[in-house]
């Protein structure tokens, strides 16, 4: 509490590239983007209303198996303070999440969980260990990727400044029923770490949250979550698109959902 309190008094929250800027010190912007899709890309437009894509970014690979190269997938599962601590953790959004993360990884293999929260990026690194349990443990073939350590695939905003990956998974943990109780959405509402946040894919961003919440909390998000919606990029259920049946949609509704995709493909029997 008390180092927040300094941040929000003193402005210690505000880096020295900042300073440097509101001082008067020249410097130059960036004008073209080389990373994000275009449709992650024009998220930004809050943060850099002249931001250009360059050319490069518009053939980007779609993100196999899922309907949306960028989505936001609105719950309302709620959040859970940690004793003692400010920190908060959804469990129902981390399972999800982690899900998420396991179909996907088995065709791209750079993909970043990212949170607001430390309490929840621990939660999700232990249920994701536990997931990894039970496959080796069933003797089913897993990805390379989840042989390796997974501290630098499940990581706080404050810390991937600098970072990107092909895909980023949004944790925003926040949801609390109803909306109007509460009283700000902390983190969330810290313009730099929601830049940060969703600036970092190239191909794909899924973002977890409660949509209504945050447009009611914050004028950025409702900009935010706008834009998504032009685009059809906001529902309650995320649509996977089976590899080899491309007319095969699934509906996933939360984390028991992916039990319907095993391996992920769909129901139906592959001709051979």
């Amino acid at each position: 509490v008390a180092i927040n309190n300094l941040a929000t008094d003193y402005h210690l929250d505000v880096s020295l590239f900042e300073r440097l800027i509101s001082g008067g010190v020249e410097h130059v912007t960036l004008e073209y983007q080389r990373r994000m899709r275009p449709n992650i890309s024009r998220l930004l437009r809050s943060f850099y209303p002249k931001l250009k894509d360059h050319d490069c970014v518009f053939s980007r690979k779609n993100v196999e198996g899922i309907k949306d190269n960028v989505f936001f997938i609105d719950h309302r599962s709620e959040e859970r303070r940690i004793f003692d601590s400010k920190s908060k953790v959804n469990i129902e959004e981390s399972h999800f999440v982690v899900e998420l993360y396991l179909y996907i990884c088995y065709g791209i293999q750079d993909i970043t969980i990212l949170t607001m929260y430390r309490a929840q990026m621990e939660h999700i690194k232990n249920a994701l260990n536990k997931k990894i349990e039970e496959l080796l443990s069933s003797c089913n073939i897993v990805p390379d990727v989840l042989m390796a350590p997974h501290s630098s695939q499940v990581v706080c905003v404050d810390d991937y400044q600098g970072e990107e990956s092909e895909i980023v998974i949004l944790s925003l943990v926040r949801n609390t029923f109803p909306e109007k109780d509460m009283e700000s959405i902390g983190f969330l509402e810290n313009p730099n770490r929601v830049c940060v946040a969703l600036s970092r894919a190239r191909l794909g961003l899924y973002i977890f949250g409660n949509a209504d919440l945050l447009a009611s909390k914050s004028k950025l998000w409702e900009t935010i979550l706008n834009n998504l919606r032009e685009y059809d990029g906001v529902g309650n259920h995320l649509t996977l698109v089976c590899p080899n049946h491309f007319q095969t949609e699934t509906k996933i509704f939360d984390a028991n959902g992916f039990n319907e995709v095993v391996e992920g493909g769909c129901n139906q029997k592959c001709q051979h």
